[in-house]
């Protein structure tokens, strides 16, 4: 993605959810939902389940684009496994998804909401989209994350987008989909407008949309940071999402923060996670981040990327954040077509 892209997709998330009508109407054509059937998050010890949960799945609905069926439905599976291979398992049991035409070719807003009790993600894609844009975009993994977040009080709200902002080219490193450098630019980008501004009172008190957005991904950062040099590599912040995501079930419930971080913190053997909220939840801290990219070998000028040092004190950590190393999941996604 170009630079004027990347600003410009950042930069539309200011608009939040109310957006997902952006571009011009189009009539519906709707077809037959598929299915896409998902692999199960990893159970706890046998010993506390009753019975398996069945294989998660996504009903999928979409209108017609120019690079057709077969396309689309391949981009949704590819991330969905990604997204479920990195979380040990897709969190919820079922998505209601729907891929909605509006005019011009690109990909659009995503909206993430409960209806019934039963998970729905709507998103707003140009009918003349290419597959070179469709493929390069990173709406569909940003959103297809939230659903390993339980509800959340309102003031936790950048918990919810700043993981999936860390998250999503982190996910899309690990699948081959864009390389290392491509990840730290975008961080190099945004991680400075995550940073506390005057008039700050913290995380759960300053819900603007860079504290929203990129602080919360500041967050995330620094404590997937913490927790790989304090375990020496043992645990990452994947290892604390992965039993958020397992113990909660995702979006389906709701959470207080306390128990969120308690499982997280146990699932890394520290206490990064509750610590870190503490510290940043009412005050506005900062984080040197000239220091953070020379430890970790990322060499900048100004937004820009220009070289990563794998010298660097913590350029292992980098690194291992990246790595197309995540494990098959138990069963791969298949998309089964519905009459």
């Amino acid at each position: 993605m170009g630079r004027d892209n990347r600003t410009l997709s950042r930069r539309q998330l200011a608009l939040g959810a109310a957006a997902t009508g952006l571009g011009l109407g189009c009539h519906r054509h709707e077809r037959p939902p598929s299915r896409l059937v998902l692999p199960r998050p990893r159970p706890p010890e046998p010993s506390t389940v009753a019975e398996p949960r069945p294989s998660p799945v996504i009903e999928l609905r979409m209108d017609d684009f120019a690079v057709g069926d077969d396309h689309m439905e391949q981009w949704v599976q590819r991330r969905a496994e990604a997204v479920a291979a990195f979380l040990g398992g897709f969190p919820v049991d079922r998505v209601d998804l729907r891929l909605n035409a509006r005019w011009g070719s690109r990909v659009g807003f995503g909206h993430v909401y409960i209806q019934a009790g039963e998970p729905n993600l709507r998103i707003n894609i140009g009918r003349d989209i290419t597959a070179a844009k469709l493929d390069a975009d990173w709406v569909l993994v940003h959103e297809l994350l939230h659903f390993a977040i339980p509800m959340l009080a309102d003031e936790h709200r950048w918990l919810d987008e700043g993981t999936a902002t860390y998250l999503e080219p982190l996910i899309r490193a690990r699948m081959g989909n864009v390389d290392e450098r491509y990840v730290w630019d975008q961080f190099i980008w945004g991680m400075e407008k995550g940073r506390p501004r005057p008039g700050d009172r913290g995380l759960d008190a300053t819900p603007t949309w860079g504290r929203t957005y990129w602080g919360g991904a500041l967050f995330s950062l620094v404590a997937d940071v913490r927790i790989c040099a304090e375990t020496k590599g043992r645990h990452s912040l994947q290892d604390a999402w992965q039993a958020i995501a397992r113990e909660s079930g995702g979006r389906v419930v709701r959470w207080p923060i306390e128990r969120l971080w308690a499982v997280g913190d146990r699932a890394t053997g520290t206490q990064v996670l509750s610590k870190l909220h503490h510290d940043w939840a009412h005050t506005p801290r900062d984080v040197d981040l000239d220091a953070l990219w020379a430890e970790m070998g990322v060499i900048r000028d100004g937004d820009d990327l220009v070289d990563l040092d794998d010298q660097a004190p913590r350029a292992w950590i980098r690194q291992a954040l990246t790595r197309p190393s995540m494990q098959p999941v138990e069963r791969a996604p298949v998309i089964e077509r519905t009459a």
